[in-house]
């Protein structure tokens, strides 16, 4: 059955599926529309009256550290929720 292969593509919950797949992508395109984006603060100057000057800032900010801290803050509650599943293993 052609539409049953194609659900379970899509939906399986053993193997890597489809909509795992579509979700990367859909996140990877929306991430890269977000740090295309700037925001234009206008500054003025206290000592020059009445100069303005336009200030573009990054809407989204993606380097090296934040990915560095995210992974080590899902280590560690992934540690620390298997250190609490050890430890009672009745529950």
């Amino acid at each position: 059955n052609k539409l049953y292969a194609i659900g379970e593509a899509l939906f399986r919950s053993n193997l890597p599926n489809v909509c795992n797949l579509f979700a990367t992508f859909g996140i990877f395109l929306a991430c890269n529309w977000l740090m295309g984006l700037k925001v234009i603060l206008t500054v003025k100057y206290q000592k020059a009256r009445g100069m303005e000057r336009p200030f573009p800032v990054k809407f989204f900010y993606a380097s090296n550290m934040p990915v560095i801290l995210h992974t080590c803050l899902i280590s560690n509650i992934y540690f620390v929720s298997q250190m609490l599943y050890n430890s009672q293993p009745n529950s």
